[in-house]
């Protein structure tokens, strides 16, 4: 047998995110709440994708979004950042913690 590990397709759903301040009902205190906008759309990735492929493709699909010169790999910095959430957005798709909104994507994977 060959040791080649096999690929598989993985289907992504992606959206934007963005942070709304939002009063509470006391009327005095404020909260943040992230919300879905736009329209999300569905990557195709490799399981054998690094973080970095991973990310440039990302970066693709950014880029029609940004001001010219915005996200370009020269100026080391990046536009957004990549989170694990639910296909609804809203909260974190990997682990069950209360107030995550999604964790980070791991780097290494």
């Amino acid at each position: 047998q060959d040791s080649v590990d096999e690929m598989e397709v993985l289907m992504i759903q992606v959206c934007h995110r963005h942070v709304v301040d939002v009063c509470r009902p006391d009327g005095n205190t404020w909260a943040q709440r992230r919300e879905v906008f736009g329209m999300p759309f569905v990557m195709c990735a490799a399981s054998t994708w690094s973080y970095a492929t991973l990310h440039e493709m990302l970066m693709i699909h950014a880029r029609r979004y940004l001001k010219p010169g915005c996200g370009d790999s020269t100026d080391g910095q990046v536009p957004f950042v990549a989170r694990i959430v639910n296909a609804s957005g809203t909260t974190c798709g990997a682990c069950d913690r209360t107030n995550c909104t999604g964790c980070l994507l791991p780097k290494g994977s």
